[in-house]
């Protein structure tokens, strides 16, 4: 009897250290498929170990999350990104910290009326009218306010000035108050006032600042990219749908909870977790999905991030605050 025992823990704990085994090996061959697909650089001193613990800790989340979602229990799906293997800290260095003040220059529009919009149409968005330039990653700076600001002139440059020029978010990022610590869209709409955008052929994107401002005189500039004003929005959804579609993309605002980073596609319509941050980026367009009502926005974390760098967020619901903050469009200068 004695024997018999013994030989069942025997199996039991072999069977135990294989689990083991098979658990390493899955979680090894996770994370070498995750530096393989991001085609991520490790540094020399990247602790691995680390990096390997964030990314499979994230996997597990996300498996969870869409389980719900395959169940019809979510609207959007999650996953992986070249985001998951940084820690806490790392990541929220990539955002701002936003706080709604008041500002003496810009406008805010009344809201308009019912019969207003009762003709826009279902579906809208301003990248199908070849307004929007191609998706950016603003990589590990906390630049999104001068991408999103700098994305709102290039569409209204291109829309009633005929100038569909790349500008430079560098120069902003050198030139306007915020750097990399991150900043208001505002900061790079009154730099703007005063002189046109330079272009980004002759002014690329660095992740950092890395020139003085003065060294910027020299440089190639567009014109038709100056601006005049802005208009805010206020929290009212057929406001800001009437007001994007008869004059233009918008930037905005919103919190970053920790779900979001983790998008993958879908109608993100719940923040959960933690804020991690405040996060700038481009409206663009709306749509209805399965009776699900959404707004488009354009990020600047790269191409493998959600919907080929877009993402869609349920609206009407102000979730993480992305009505409330109010979208901002820029009235350019006329040539």
């Amino acid at each position: 009897m004695l024997r018999l025992l013994a030989i069942a823990l025997l199996i039991a704990s072999v069977a135990s250290q294989s689990r083991d085994a098979n658990e390493i090996y899955e979680e090894e061959r996770l994370f070498n498929q995750y530096l393989r697909r991001y085609g991520l650089d490790v540094p020399q001193d990247a602790d691995l170990k680390r990096w390997k613990a964030n990314v499979v800790a994230k996997f597990k989340e996300i498996e969870e999350h869409n389980s719900a979602f395959r169940k019809g229990e979510e609207l959007f799906e999650q996953e992986v990104n070249h985001f998951s293997h940084l820690s806490d800290e790392e990541f929220d260095n990539t955002l701002i910290k936003y706080e709604r003040k008041g500002d003496e220059k810009e406008k805010i529009v009344d809201p308009v009326k019912a019969e207003d919009t009762k003709d826009l149409p279902e579906y809208f968005n301003w990248v199908d009218k070849g307004v929007v330039h191609g998706i950016q990653n603003q990589g590990g700076c906390g630049s999104c306010y001068a991408f999103a600001a700098i994305a709102a002139i290039e569409c209204h440059a291109c829309l009633y000035n005929n100038i569909c020029d790349k500008l430079s978010e560098q120069e902003a990022l050198e030139c306007a108050i915020g750097g990399c610590k991150g900043g208001y869209d505002r900061f790079i709409y009154s730099y703007t006032q005063e002189k046109t955008g330079a272009t980004y052929s002759n002014y690329t994107y660095q992740q950092k600042p890395v020139n003085s401002c003065d060294d910027t005189k020299s440089r190639p500039r567009v014109p038709g990219t100056k601006v005049k004003e802005w208009i805010r929005m206020p929290n009212d959804v057929e406001t800001i749908r009437y007001y994007l579609y008869n004059k233009g993309p918008m930037t905005i605002v919103f919190d970053v909870y920790e779900n979001f980073p983790k998008y993958k596609r879908g109608i993100y319509s719940k923040a959960k977790g933690k804020i991690k941050g405040s996060h700038y980026v481009l409206l663009v367009g709306w749509g209805t999905e399965k009776g699900v009502d959404y707004w488009i926005y354009k990020n600047q974390w790269g191409t493998t991030f959600g919907e080929q760098g877009y993402f869609r967020v349920i609206r009407g619901k102000d979730v993480a605050n992305i009505e409330s903050y109010g979208p901002t469009y820029p009235i350019l200068e006329s040539i």
